[in-house]
């Protein structure tokens, strides 16, 4: 049975009675490799890769040849980019290779020498992690990868946090697979650090669930702690592992929701441009913006139309398998539902009003159209019957004088 409270976690008299603790991350870091051309080779080249880096150690592939696909299940995902920091990853449909189920772990050792070099960019606000040790997971659920960031150092969980851990390993396991030159690359998918400072340890007192969650609210990331029962479970080894399956679900779908969003809001950025240049078309002025606004900008309204109307049915139909995914993730006995805030977050989060803007300018812009087109269609109409009696008056003329 888990458990969830918002309650700060219970009183800790004395820093001696501190229990051990283990700070940890989270993050959608799969590995891919661009020129793998079957699924069991993406495997041999993601051990091979890991292995010819020096301070990796303890390697776990556990992926069950049935829960390899056959092929790229998904547009693009063939052939992902050999980029390092690939925009791409973002808005990926799935990766090559994403099995079914499975996992794949490692140990790595980054010197905290090395820290400083790596994380020079003010990405975080401290040049080192403070801590040397740390265990990286992913995990294949439903909805694709999800990965677990640990430290493993005994370190004062004051002096680091998983957050950080998770750059740190990200940055430096792509050096290290770029200088080994085997191809094998870590995507990562934003936002990785997810936004959550997390650890996990042991309660100070019995509980009635095997884990529970504490939020502390705070400036910044959100604060998490984890707790589990120490009756119940040996260590935080164990307890660990049984807080990668209670979390793995929601933050499979976290990332997939996320991939999903961000291609839309890609798409919906290349709405907004369209919308612009049909508001251009119908400023114009003169003989030429007339001709432009009446003869042809038809087309380019329909086509704003129809891809509006179709982004708005695509973000209908995802937050109603958000909202009925998160039920279902959630509803599951062994679910800690650490992540629901921001399941659902992602749920209600839409374009709606960009995209509603850009139908009223259709609507607008087709109705001054159609108006100036019957204006057009009745001038030429009284143009030409004009001609006509004047051609027909000439030829009865004519006809009369001989």
């Amino acid at each position: 049975m888990i458990e969830s409270k918002n309650s700060s976690p219970e009183p800790i008299p004395t820093a001696s009675d501190l229990p051990k603790a283990r700070p940890l991350g989270f993050g959608c870091l799969p590995l891919v490799v661009p020129g793998s051309r079957s699924p069991k080779e993406w495997l041999s080249d993601v051990r091979r890769g890991l292995e010819q880096m020096a301070t990796v150690s303890n390697i776990a592939i556990q992926v069950r040849p049935e829960h390899l696909p056959e092929r790229a299940e998904h547009p693009g995902a063939a052939e992902p980019s050999a980029d390092a920091d690939s925009e791409d990853d973002n808005i990926s449909e799935g990766f090559w290779v994403e099995p079914e189920y499975g996992s794949i772990s490692f140990e790595v050792h980054i010197p905290e020498r090395l820290q400083k070099d790596i994380l020079s960019d003010g990405s975080i606000s401290r040049r080192k992690v403070g801590a040397e040790h740390f265990r990286v997971r992913t995990e294949y659920a439903f909805h694709g990868p999800a990965t677990f960031v640990w430290v493993l150092d005994d370190v004062d969980p004051s002096e680091v946090n998983g957050s950080d851990a998770v750059l740190l390993v990200y940055r430096f396991t792509n050096q290290e697979l770029q200088r080994g030159g085997t191809g094998v690359r870590m995507a990562r998918v934003g936002p990785s650090p997810f936004h959550m400072d997390a650890l996990l340890r042991a309660s100070t007192s019995p509980q009635e669930a095997a884990l529970s969650v504490a939020r502390i609210a705070m400036y910044g990331y959100e604060s998490v702690e984890f707790l589990y029962d120490r009756e119940r479970s040996e260590g935080l080894d164990e307890a660990g592992a049984s807080l990668e399956d209670s979390l793995r679900d929601q933050l499979s779908l976290y990332y997939w929701l996320q991939r999903q969003v961000n291609r839309d809001s890609r798409e919906v950025g290349a709405l907004a441009d369209s919308t612009d240049q049909l508001v251009r078309d119908h400023s114009g002025t003169g003989l030429s913006g007339w001709w432009t606004r009446v003869l042809r900008s038809s087309a380019s309204a329909r086509r704003l139309g129809l891809q509006a109307l179709n982004l708005q049915t695509r973000e209908t139909e995802r937050a109603g398998f958000s909202v009925a995914m998160t039920k279902r993730i959630l509803a599951q006995s062994d679910t800690l539902p650490a992540f629901e805030p921001y399941l659902r977050q992602l749920s209600d989060e839409n374009n709606q009003a960009l995209i509603s803007n850009a139908r009223d300018v259709v609507q607008f812009v087709e109705t001054g159209r159609r108006s100036d087109f019957e204006v057009l269609m009745i001038s030429a109409a009284t143009v030409l019957g004009g001609v006509a009696g004047g051609v027909v008056g000439f030829i009865a003329a004519a006809a009369g004088a001989s």
